[in-house]
């Protein structure tokens, strides 16, 4: 658990509203005493705390009720079976089902403790500000002009709650460490194809330039979109485009420090559309009405690693994390990270001037000049660490674990979801009016989908799931414990590399080599449908096979720097018959 110094630090911290800024070290201020891996699991163990706790099994039982009772978030897992409701699986921007492609390459792989938990999807970390309070969280010091989101009504309720009583997984928070959530790895590691991603990059030329050799500059490419411009526009969506505007602007001012340009430039007039929070000063609003200086031309991924730094930009569409930072740390390059308050699963183990540098527009030229050879070459050596033992598909697949562990005993889960007695008190109680549930089951072997239309089939995957998580081997204690829940030997990440020379074929039942190293193991492409349980009403766009699930189309999105699934207009997988798979 949290040492009891650590925890009065914490405590001290957010009663003060200490935390200025979004740089780790004055966020966290990380025990000198303390390893990666201890200050990750400490965050984790303080996001934990924030929740009630169940006093007994009766209301941890009515926990789990409640958890199960949220159709866009909820998620159940009994052994290698997944319950989600369809809402939360066909989301319009993917991440649902990216965020299951992640369970089903770990249960592939083996039982996971059974848990059910709230999957929040929103980069934000909640659904509004609103929903924020109204669950009874404490307002985050930072929160700012987000307070003038939330209705009335619900300031009463989260005076009346005291402490939010529904724990929910958050793949980052927005406005910093004293946000509600439990923080997980944003969905786009899920990725089918990380392992080849990270080969992919590690292994480029641009990687290998020393860095001496490489392009001084700073180096980002991406979207800036106008906010105000699309209906009901507000300003408190406009702190992404905002930083990432003065980061564009940065280029003009110093083009020998800086090549942060955008492939898609939709600038906010600040004059026609004021918001009080993001003010351009007028040397910034000057250098934004010239395009041609700050729009720059497309650079594939295994470039990126000919400049010497790297920049890391709030999204564009809030301000909160950005996917881009995802393979940063890997490019053989310097992390610099725009100075703003989200935080994701492992910015516990970061600290400016270890491993990144930290700046805003005002400080971005004078921090950059201070970076000395010898800086220069401990940033690089930590960032590659970054990545290599925290990042890597193992790395993910381990910490995942330990959330599900930490969860299970803090909540008392474990107690209700182990026990035939309470999972046969929840089936009772649960009303399927107006539920379009979907089941997988994740084997060696493949993964079946099943569509439950009745309260029978429900009980039979619950019961088949509950089989399986009995005769499955427990978590092994060993990976729980705050400084030992990634045990990979230093060697393992240069390891997997040299058996991933360059990305594996993409052929249909392709063998992905040693999986157990990977978060992806070798399956075929094909799902095996079940027999036992009715299609009837599953809709051909949901089971249909994707033509071109393989094909990785060069699209524009919140990074402008992606590739991703080829989709239709709706964001849904495209049309076909029903006995493929886009997984």
């Amino acid at each position: 658990m949290l040492g009891a110094a650590h925890a009065v630090a914490w405590a001290l911290l957010l009663a003060t509203g200490a935390l200025a800024g979004w740089m780790p070290d004055e966020d966290a201020i990380p025990p000198a005493n303390r390893t990666w891996l201890e200050r990750i699991a400490d965050e984790l163990d303080r996001s934990l705390t924030v929740y009630r706790r169940p006093k007994n099994v009766e209301e941890a039982e009515n926990l789990v009720f409640r958890l199960l009772d949220d159709p866009e978030r909820s998620v159940l897992v009994l052994g290698r079976t997944v319950l989600v409701d369809r809402r939360l699986f066909v989301r319009p921007n993917k991440k649902g089902l990216l965020h299951l492609e992640f369970l089903r390459s770990l249960l592939e792989r083996g039982a996971s403790g059974n848990v059910a938990y709230l999957w929040e999807w929103s980069a934000d970390g909640f659904k509004s500000q609103d929903q924020l309070i109204r669950e009874g969280c404490p307002a985050p010091k930072r929160m700012g002009s987000g307070k003038t989101e939330v209705k009335p009504k619900s300031w009463i309720y989260q005076k009346q709650k005291g402490r939010p009583e529904l724990p929910y997984l958050a793949i980052a928070k927005r406005y910093g460490y004293d946000q509600c959530g439990i923080l997980i790895p944003n969905c786009y590691f899920d990725s089918r194809d990380w392992d080849e991603t990270v080969a992919g990059i590690v292994n480029s030329n641009a990687t290998k330039i020393p860095l001496e050799a490489k392009d001084k500059r700073v180096f980002w490419r991406g979207a800036i979109r106008n906010e105000m411009a699309v209906p009901k526009g507000r300003c408190v969506l406009e702190g992404g485009n905002f930083a990432r505007a003065e980061a564009v602007a940065l280029s003009v001012a110093h083009p020998k420090l800086f090549d942060v340009k955008c492939l898609e430039c939709d600038m906010r007039d600040d004059v026609k559309d004021p918001c009080l929070e993001f003010t351009f000063d007028e040397a910034t609003r000057k250098a934004l009405k010239d395009e041609k200086k700050i729009k720059g031309k497309y650079v594939p991924k295994a470039d990126f690693g000919r400049y010497r730094y790297q920049l890391n930009l709030p999204g564009s569409v809030s301000g909160s994390y950005s996917r881009n930072l995802n393979h940063l740390w890997l490019v053989g390059s310097i992390v610099a990270m725009w100075d703003a308050p989200f935080v994701e699963f492992y910015y516990p183990a970061l600290e400016e001037g270890d491993t990144h540098v930290a700046f805003d527009r005002t400080t971005a030229e004078s921090t950059l000049k201070a970076v000395t050879p010898e800086r220069s070459e401990r940033l690089l050596k930590n960032a590659r660490r970054v990545g290599e033992e925290l990042l890597c598909p193992d790395c993910l697949a381990n910490y995942w674990r330990l959330v599900i562990a930490k969860m299970r005993a803090h909540f008392k889960l474990a107690d209700v979801l182990d026990n035939r007695k309470f999972v046969r008190r929840l089936l009772a109680r649960f009303n399927m009016t107006n539920r379009e549930l979907i089941a997988f089951h994740a084997t060696p072997k493949g993964t079946q989908v099943h569509f439950i239309t009745e309260k029978s089939q429900l009980a039979h995957v619950v019961y088949s799931g509950l089989n399986e998580s009995e005769t499955a081997k427990g978590p092994d204690p060993r990976r729980t414990a705050n400084g030992a829940w990634n045990p990979l030997p230093p060697s393992y990440f240069q390891d997997m590399v040299r058996r991933r020379p360059t990305p594996p074929p993409t052929v249909k039942g392709a063998n992905y080599g040693d999986g157990s190293n990977f978060l992806r193991s070798a399956v075929p492409d094909s799902l095996r449908f079940s027999t036992k349980l009715s299609l009837d009403k599953a809709t051909g766009r949901l089971v249909s096979k994707v033509a071109s699930a393989r094909h990785r189309a060069k699209g524009v999105d919140d990074d402008g720097q992606f590739w991703h699934y080829s989709i239709d207009g709706n964001s849904n997988p495209v049309g076909g018959k029903r006995t493929g798979s886009w997984f």
